[in-house]
């Protein structure tokens, strides 16, 4: 006699934008100083590149973790797209950033918190085989 397999498991989670990412080779531009997204960060992800890959791998409501936030982008782009957002930060330039960006505090600690422009410079250590980023 055959028994049958009764499945306890979890009910299947509601798929995700299953539309093909079309390639593996996204064309974004990085961000650059003159723009408007730019936010004082070396490695700044653009705001469109975010766009893409939340849309693609989460649904309104779901949580999106971003364990090195630097500029907050990622949390920005989330709640943009109705997701809630962890982000987390060490320094705490980068945290002011993230408060005034995502509109939850104008002031830190007594400082008025608002958008600056500043520029790095990349150097390339070829005997140690690093590349460092300086303020200019």
């Amino acid at each position: 006699a055959k028994r049958k397999l009764i499945d306890y498991r979890k009910p299947v989670p509601t798929t995700y934008n299953s539309k093909k990412v079309p390639g593996n080779v996204w064309e974004i531009p990085r961000v650059r100083y003159r723009m408007d997204e730019y936010e004082n960060h070396p490695t700044q992800k653009p705001v469109v590149l975010l766009e893409r890959i939340i849309r693609a791998s989460s649904n309104k409501g779901d949580v999106i973790l971003d364990p090195f936030s630097g500029t907050f982008t990622t949390s920005y782009v989330a709640k943009q797209l109705r997701r809630k957002s962890i982000g987390v930060e060490i320094q705490e330039e980068y945290v002011k950033i993230g408060l005034r960006r995502l509109e939850i505090a104008s002031e830190y600690k007594g400082q008025h918190l608002k958008k600056e422009r500043r520029s790095f410079e990349l150097r390339v250590d070829e005997r140690q085989g690093m590349l460092s980023f300086s303020e200019r």
